[in-house]
């Protein structure tokens, strides 16, 4: 583990935190272990777009779990609350792709965001699925499917060129056919849903890329 917070090379780091997890049997880090975590979380940890990055002090548990793939990944506590974590992440990765094309990809969509909150108006009654708890009125839609990971199964295809349309204070998809293309995509793909605002936050984590 120490190796990986002194290794200066992302693809190295990736490799000696995946070596650790195959030599590692399921549970709680010891406690030298879990201390190199938390200095290599705070020094490397590169979240996703939009999600945001918890102090290595608020860490009160670092684990070896299964995820919902039956492979072993890193979890965390924080709050109470557990979390996935991702050695691209951990080990500094970015996993984005080119901004731009993520907040063009986003706007063509928003329709169906619109769409779906039309059709499924917020009901605070109901449980958020991922808590347990009841919706509240900061409740946000949510994709079951991650979005990123609708977003680059489509871009393995598809190579958008896309520029800033001063009319729509956003940047769009340049040519048309392909972003009806996008849109047609993500209609048939995308499974949208209510999540409270903790519940989101706990869903973006627990997918491990």
């Amino acid at each position: 583990m120490e190796k990986a917070l002194d290794e200066t090379t992302i693809t190295k780091r990736q490799s000696i935190l995946r070596d650790y997890l195959k030599t590692h049997n399921i549970g709680v880090l010891n406690d030298k272990d879990s201390i190199t975590f938390k200095h290599i979380f705070e020094k490397y940890y590169s979240p996703d777009e939009g999600e945001e990055k918890f102090n290595s002090s608020d860490i009160c548990c670092v684990s070896i779990v299964k995820d919902k793939y039956n492979k072993k990944c890193f979890n965390i506590i924080v709050d109470d609350v557990r979390y996935n974590t991702s050695i691209k992440r951990l080990s500094g990765a970015s996993i984005s792709q080119n901004l731009n094309i993520t907040r063009a990809l986003r706007y063509e969509i928003e329709y169906q965001i619109k769409e779906f909150i039309e059709k499924n108006p917020l009901d605070i009654s109901l449980l958020c699925p991922i808590t347990g708890y009841k919706l509240d009125k900061d409740a946000q839609v949510d994709h079951e499917i991650p979005f990123h990971i609708i977003r680059d199964a489509w871009l393995l295809n598809n190579k958008p060129n896309v520029v800033y349309d001063t009319s729509k204070f956003n940047y769009v998809i340049e040519d048309r056919e392909m972003a009806d293309g996008w849109k047609s995509y993500h209609k048939d793909k995308a499974i949208l849903r209510w999540l409270s605002k903790s519940g989101n936050k706990v869903a973006h984590h627990f997918y491990n890329p």
